[in-house]
């Protein structure tokens, strides 16, 4: 089992008032321990000599670097599976690929740096329009997705050296597309999802760019985010616009979603299937609220009318929450962004079920790519 203090090193981009002000960081937080009665001192019992080695007062700290030099707001930012290197969309319609690693290393040795854009490595792909749907694939080193409000999807792949994009944009959606991601088992199916209410699955071997070979009718509203199951790849989530969010099978496109759940009040923003589970998820919404559900809960004992069996966990106090994900390694630790700020948690969940799930997290590994090989990756990076 991983064991505390965690470390996290995270990406994130602004959306300042002033278009010039706008940056990019890279943060590490670290000496981060288990939090123990911290708010209920009456909570105390005899147990607590059983966790004293997980509990700690040892200030956790956070390290930040930056860019600057951008000239607009940044919509959405990810990384290439725990590298350095991050693309994003801009709100000028450009999709960058930058490369953060000397931010990166100078973090390792908690040294924060400031770095203008020009000094660093990094490819800007033109378009029409700006857009918000963007993924790294897990399974073939630098492909990248990006989707644009215009309904266009681009692939963007590693060639002799350098990212190139596909001439030809996937365009079978009817409105803007909102989210995108990569099959997690095969490396040329991905998924997408748009204001016009629908997921589609398309398989880029087809090479038909006006057709997807799977579309469900999903909502009757916009589709703002999905998930792909990392570990039952038939199962694909969708969030809406109405709050609702819903569980699909491919195996049978044309049924009806296998679970449908209308808890939230407000637009979904965010959602995430978790990593190491088949049938635990995160969703975030407009209502201020991340609720985590396991969907192989059956609670026969619960007398709360409005409380759904598979309802977990409901995390509060962030305002305008965006985004969330789970980490990679840390089992159950979510990271989530708001107008106000990130959080990073792990919720309190039955213990005696984390104990027979502990080897997971013992399992899971992030890729890992020799700096040799990102090296040649920049080398012929250009601006176009």
């Amino acid at each position: 089992m991983n064991k505390y203090p965690y470390s996290v090193y995270l990406a994130a981009g602004t959306q300042a008032a002033q278009p010039t002000k706008n940056q990019i960081y890279l943060l590490k937080l670290s000496k981060m321990h288990k939090t123990k009665y911290d708010d209920d001192e009456a909570s105390q019992s005899e147990e607590d000599s059983e966790d004293d080695n997980l509990s700690n007062d040892e200030e956790g700290q956070v390290h930040l670097s930056s860019v600057t030099g951008l000239k607009c707001g940044v919509n959405r930012i990810k990384t290439m599976n725990g590298q350095a290197i991050a693309a994003y969309w801009n709100e000028n319609g450009d999709v960058n690929i930058l490369d953060l690693n000397p931010l990166y290393k100078k973090l390792q040795s908690n040294q924060q740096s400031q770095f203008n854009l020009s000094q660093l490595h990094h490819k800007v792909f033109k378009n029409q329009h700006e857009g918000f749907a963007l993924d790294w694939s897990r399974l073939k080193v630098g492909d990248l997705l990006s989707g644009s409000v215009d309904g266009k999807i681009y692939l963007y792949q590693l060639n002799n050296n350098d990212w190139i994009r596909e001439n030809k944009a996937y365009e079978y959606h009817k409105g803007s597309v909102e989210d995108i991601q990569f099959s997690p088992i095969e490396s040329f199916v991905f998924a997408s999802c748009s204001t016009d209410g629908s997921l589609c699955i398309v398989d880029t071997r087809e090479g038909k760019h006006k057709q997807a070979q799977i579309l469900v009718k999903a909502h009757n509203c916009d589709v703002n985010v999905i998930s792909w199951n990392q570990v039952s790849a038939t199962l694909v989530a969708t969030g809406a616009d109405d709050g609702c969010f819903k569980i699909w099978d491919l195996k049978y496109p044309k049924n009806d979603a296998i679970s449908e759940i209308q808890f939230h009040n407000k637009a979904i923003t965010s959602i995430q299937f978790q990593p190491n589970s088949d049938s635990s998820i995160a969703v975030s919404s407009e209502d201020h609220k991340l609720s985590i559900w396991d969907f192989a809960v059956e609670n026969e004992n619960n007398n709360e009318e409005d409380v759904p069996d598979q309802l977990m966990f409901v995390h509060q106090g962030q305002k305008d929450l965006k985004e969330l994900k789970y980490h990679p390694v840390y089992y159950e630790m979510i990271v989530s962004t708001s107008a106000n700020g990130f959080n990073v948690f792990k919720p309190t969940l039955d213990e005696e079920e984390k104990k027979s799930e502990q080897s997971e997290e013992d399992q899971a590994q992030i890729p890992v790519i020799k700096e040799e090989d990102l090296n040649k990756y920049f080398q012929q990076m250009s601006i176009q």
